[in-house]
């Protein structure tokens, strides 16, 4: 059975049984990956004794989570999430800045081109 994980957490991503076949997932034998993410092998055997447990890969061996490092595990990804949120308000805030430059841009513009025309006709006034 495969065993798909998170990189940098070692959380458990999934698990792929060796006689399924799984049309959406890429499976890259060689770089041993699923999707992009790595994987190790482990037997039935040991999915079953792990199976009520909460585990994590690590040096490429699945151990028990102890219950300070599931506290560890939660804050650190609440911190990727509030990181995440912050970068996207940045950008959004940014964007914000930009879309109202191009509003000045357009309006001074719009003000520009009537003066023109204003002018063009006071120099040539229909008669």
């Amino acid at each position: 059975m495969k065993v798909k994980y998170n990189k940098i957490t070692g959380l458990i991503e999934g698990y792929f049984p060796s006689q399924l076949h799984y049309p959406s997932n890429i499976i890259d034998l060689q770089n041993e990956t699923i999707d992009g993410s790595p994987y190790i092998t482990m037997t039935l055997e040991d999915h079953r004794r792990m199976t009520d447990k909460k585990v994590k890969v690590e040096n490429g061996i699945i151990r028990e989570i102890t219950q300070e490092e599931d506290q560890i595990n939660i804050q650190t990804i609440n911190d990727e999430i509030l990181s995440k949120m912050s970068y996207l308000d940045k950008r959004k805030n940014a964007y914000g800045k930009v879309e109202q430059q191009l509003q000045n841009i357009i309006e001074k513009g719009l003000e520009f081109e009537q003066k023109r025309v204003l002018a063009i006709n006071a120099q040539y006034p229909v008669k």
